[in-house]
C-alpha cells in the first residue's frame, strides 16, 4: 500500500472527525440526583394516599408492595419519556439526550438495577439486626455486601473521574453496559407530530412532572441548609436529670476496653472505630464473632494494628485518595500535561533527547521511566500505612506488626506492593543491558533488519536513523495532540503508534491497512436546514513480517 493512499486516507479521517458536544459533568450530576427523586416521590404520594384512605384494601396491599408498585409507576413514565424524548426524566429537564435507542436496556440499567440495590440493602438492614444468627451463609452475607456496595460505588466515581479529564465517554458504567451516551439534545419537543392531543397532554403533564421533582429538590436543599439551623435554635434542651445508676470508669484515650491496660499493638475494628489490644481483641473475636462495645458481627481477618486515631473508615478514604491520585500520575488530565506537570517534564533531565530530534533514544528512556514511576506507586502506598501505624512500639517492630498482625489477604497485597517495583527495575535494568538488546522497542527494530537487511555488520541503529530522519520532516501525518496518551505518526516509509507503554512500529512496503469499522455520530445542528456530522473510522495495521503485531489506529 502506497504512502500516498495511506495518507489521504488517514487525512479524510482527520478531517471529518471532531468530538461531539458533551455535557459538562456538573450537567450529569444534576440530572443524575433530580432522577433518583422519583422513587421518594412516588412512595410519598403512595404514604399519604395510605394514611388518608387506611381501610382500603386496595390501598393496603399497594403500600404492602410499595417497592414493586413503584417500579411499575416509575418504568412506565421513563419508558414513556425514552419512547417520546430518547432521554430519562432528568436527562430531558436538562436538555439531553441518549445517543442510540436501546430503550430496553436502558431502562434495566436505570430502573430495575437501582430497585434491586434497594432490595440488597432492606437486606442487609435485617441481617445486621439479627445479630444472634450464626449461620455461615448469613455471617458471609454480612461481610460481603458492604464490600460489594463499596466496590461498585468506587467503580462509578472513577468513571465520573474519568469522564471530567476526558479519557472515556461515558459517564458511568450502567451507559456503556446499555451502550448509550448522553449528548445535548437537538430538538425537545417529543417525536410524535405536535398536533395530536396525546403529545399535547404528554408535553403538559411532563412539564408537570419536571417542574415538581425541581421544586422537591429545592425544597430538600432548603431544609438541609437551613432547617438544621432553625431547629438548632428553637429547641429548648433540658438539662438531664441526676442519674443514679453507677457507671463504669471512663476508659482512657489508649487504654483498650477489655483489659483496662495500654493498647499493646493497637488494633481498630472495621465499622465501629474502637481500639484494642491485638491480644484481647483477637481471643474475644475467635470466641463470640462480634465487636464487645456495638456488638456488631465481625471477623478477626479484617483487624489491622494501625494507631487509636484512625479507623476502617478513615484508612478506606485515604485508601481511595491515593488511588485517585495513582490514576492522574498514570493518566494526567490535559491540563496539567500542559501546566507541565507529567513524567516527561519532570525528568527531562534524564531524557536528555527531544523526540523531533531523536525519536526512538526518547521513547526508549521514557518507556522505561514510566514503567518505574508507576511501579513505585504501590510502594508508596506502604509508606502511607507505616506513616499511619503506632509507632510506640518501636521502629523495628512496627514494619514487623504490619506484615504479620494483619489478615492474609492484607499481607498479601502489601507482598504484591513491595515486589512490584523490584520485579520491574529488574526487567527496566535488563532491557538496557547490551546497548538496549532487549528493550521492547529495539526488539521491533531488529526485526525489520534481519528482512530487510543485506549486510549483516549492520545493526539496529540503521533503522533508528531511518525513522529520525523521517520524523524531524514537517510533511508527516499525526494523529492525536501533544497532551494525549495515543499518538500515531504516518511517515513516508513507517507507520508509528505511541501508547502508554509502548510504541507500534510497521513498514508500509510491508503491511495492509484495514478498516475494521465506521461509527457515524450526529453532531448538534447550527440552523434549521444544515446538520453536521462526524464518522469515526477505525483501522487495523497488519504487517507481513512474522513477530510484528497489528494494532489500532482510530
Amino acid at each position: 500500500m502506497s504512502s500516498t493512499n495511506i495518507n489521504s486516507t488517514l487525512n479524510f479521517t482527520s478531517s471529518t472527525v471532531t468530538s461531539p458536544p458533551l455535557p459538562s459533568v456538573f450537567e450529569l450530576l444534576a440530572q443524575e440526583r433530580l432522577t433518583e427523586l422519583v422513587r421518594p416521590c412516588l412512595r410519598q404520594v403512595l404514604k399519604f394516599l395510605h394514611e388518608i384512605r387506611p381501610v382500603s384494601n386496595l390501598l393496603r396491599m399497594l403500600y404492602k408492595y410499595k417497592d414493586e408498585f413503584i417500579l411499575i409507576i416509575e418504568s412506565i413514565i421513563q419508558w414513556l419519556y425514552l419512547n417520546f424524548y430518547s432521554a430519562l426524566i432528568g436527562e430531558h429537564f436538562y436538555g439531553l439526550r441518549r445517543t442510540a435507542n436501546n430503550r430496553l436496556r436502558s431502562l434495566i440499567f436505570s430502573v430495575f438495577l437501582p430497585y434491586v440495590k434497594l432490595k440488597l440493602d432492606l437486606l442487609y438492614e435485617q441481617m445486621s439486626m439479627n445479630s444472634n444468627n450464626r449461620n455461615a451463609t448469613f455471617y458471609m452475607m454480612l461481610q460481603i455486601l458492604p464490600k460489594i456496595q463499596v466496590f461498585i460505588e468506587g467503580v462509578c466515581w472513577l468513571y465520573r473521574l474519568g469522564y471530567a479529564f476526558g479519557r472515556i465517554e461515558y459517564y458511568s458504567p450502567a451507559l456503556q453496559l446499555a451502550g448509550v451516551k448522553l449528548t445535548y439534545a437537538k430538538d425537545p419537543s417529543p417525536v410524535i407530530p405536535a398536533s395530536t392531543s396525546s403529545s399535547r397532554f404528554f408535553s403538559i403533564v411532563s412539564q408537570v412532572i419536571s417542574s415538581g421533582l425541581f421544586l422537591v429538590q429545592f425544597v430538600e436543599w432548603w431544609n438541609n441548609t437551613n432547617g438544621g439551623k432553625q431547629n438548632s435554635t428553637s429547641a429548648t434542651v433540658c438539662p438531664p436529670l441526676p442519674s443514679t445508676v453507677r457507671t463504669p470508669s471512663p476508659i482512657g484515650r489508649r487504654q483498650c476496653p477489655l483489659c483496662r491496660q495500654p493498647c499493646n499493638i493497637p488494633t481498630a475494628l472495621p465499622g465501629t472505630g474502637f481500639v484494642y489490644c491485638h491480644k484481647c481483641i483477637t481471643e474475644y473475636v475467635n470466641r463470640y464473632h462480634q465487636c464487645p462495645t456495638t456488638h456488631q458481627p465481625i471477623g478477626i481477618e479484617m483487624s489491622y494494628p494501625f494507631s487509636d486515631h484512625i479507623n476502617a473508615s478513615e484508612l478506606s478514604i485515604i485508601t481511595f485518595l491515593y488511588i485517585l491520585i495513582a490514576f492522574i500520575i498514570i493518566l494526567p488530565p490535559s491540563e496539567l500535561i500542559t501546566a507541565g506537570f507529567s513524567i516527561e517534564n519532570i525528568f527531562s533531565y534524564f531524557l536528555v533527547e527531544s523526540e523531533e530530534i531523536s525519536f526512538i533514544r526518547y521513547h526508549i528512556k521514557r518507556i522505561s521511566i514510566k514503567c518505574l514511576v508507576h511501579s513505585f506507586l504501590p510502594f508508596g502506598y506502604v509508606l502511607v500505612l507505616l506513616y499511619y501505624c503506632d509507632w510506640s512500639s518501636g521502629v523495628t517492630n512496627v514494619p514487623i506488626d504490619l506484615f504479620t498482625q494483619t489478615s492474609l489477604v492484607f499481607r498479601l497485597i502489601l507482598y504484591i506492593c513491595l515486589l512490584i517495583p523490584i520485579v520491574t527495575s529488574l526487567i527496566v535494568l535488563r532491557w538496557h543491558l547490551n546497548d538496549c538488546h532487549m528493550h521492547p522497542i529495539v526488539r521491533q527494530l531488529r526485526l525489520f533488519i534481519q528482512t530487510n537487511s543485506q549486510q549483516p555488520e549492520q545493526t539496529w541503529h540503521t533503522v533508528e536513523s531511518s525513522i529520525n530522519t523521517e520524523f524531524r520532516r514537517y510533511d508527516k501525518f499525526t494523529c492525536g495532540t501533544a497532551t494525549s496518551n495515543v499518538r500515531c505518526y504516518v511517515l513516508d516509509s513507517w507507520i508509528l503508534k505511541c501508547s502508554l507503554y509502548h510504541v507500534n512500529i510497521a513498514q508500509q512496503s510491508n503491511v495492509r491497512v484495514e478498516l475494521v469499522a465506521a461509527h457515524d455520530i450526529h453532531l448538534q445542528e447550527t440552523n434549521e436546514e444544515v446538520s453536521l456530522s462526524t464518522q469515526y473510522l477505525n483501522l487495523v495495521v497488519k504487517s507481513y513480517l512474522d513477530g510484528v503485531k497489528p494494532f489500532y489506529i482510530r
